[in-house]
């Protein structure tokens, strides 16, 4: 999976869980990802289970009945070197919103996943300072 600096978003704050997803939604509407209620489908999501994977990220997106809202899918990393606190007492370093249409989401998580695996990695990129040490760390 091929990550780009039109992807990333460094040196992001939020509050809480659901600052941290209307900085996501922000970035997939940009991009033409998503419709309106794609925010509140993420929150509703979170609140039926936890897009929390661990070490450090969690890849919050919508249940595959709110799969309309997504006009194409897309994903977008927004990085939180302050960390957000997520369910459960987690704090999130790596944000990782999916938008996917049909079931496609299964093979973008998994993709994600695998590069964010390894939670040395995720501290070396939550606390990267430019896109260019960010990518060089992904690749």
């Amino acid at each position: 999976m091929k990550i780009t600096d039109a992807d990333v978003t460094l040196n992001c704050q939020a509050r809480n869980r659901d600052e941290a997803l209307a900085l996501a939604d922000y970035e997939l509407s940009k991009k033409r990802c998503v419709d309106n209620g794609f925010l509140e489908a993420m929150i509703k999501r979170e609140q039926a289970l936890s897009t929390w994977i661990g070490a450090g990220v969690a890849m919050p997106h919508i249940d595959r009945r709110d799969s309309a809202l997504v006009r194409k899918s897309g994903f977008h990393v927004l990085q939180f070197p302050d960390g957000v606190k997520w369910e459960g007492g987690h704090i999130a370093f790596l944000v990782v919103a999916v938008a996917a249409q049909d079931n496609e989401h299964l093979a973008i998580l998994s993709g994600l996943a695998t590069l964010l695996d390894d939670e040395r990695r995720v501290e070396r990129l939550s606390t990267a300072r430019s896109l260019a040490e960010f990518l060089q760390l992904i690749d």
